[in-house]
């Protein structure tokens, strides 16, 4: 099965179109009702989306400022329990925000 992961800050760097980057958002906020995405990762702002078969299985959100770098939220669909992807979303995140231990905050 392949897992692919989309930094949305990086994509919006690399000319990856926006209307590609908001289908991405629409589609996690489907598969996650309670994810409050905002309209632009920017200014230390980020999420990857985690995509196996055109379908957002895995999200994190995370940011970084002078005074803390911490993770918003992260979810997986019940299906990729076992694919690692908490691990590889979660490492991701921490390499991004170069920090080995920030501040978690869950709903």
């Amino acid at each position: 099965m392949e897992i692919n992961y989309i930094n949305l800050a990086e994509a919006t760097l690399y000319g990856i179109p926006q209307k590609k980057i908001s289908k991405i958002k629409e589609k996690a906020k489907k598969t996650f009702p309670s994810l409050n995405i905002p309209s632009t990762y920017q200014d230390g702002r980020n999420a990857i989306a985690t995509i196996s078969k055109n379908r957002v299985v895995g999200w994190i959100d995370f940011e970084t400022n002078s005074m803390v770098d911490q993770i918003n939220y992260i979810d997986i669909s019940p299906n990729f329990l076992n694919e690692n992807i908490i691990r590889d979303l979660l490492t991701q995140a921490i390499y991004e925000l170069k920090n080995e231990k920030p501040i978690i905050s869950l709903p």
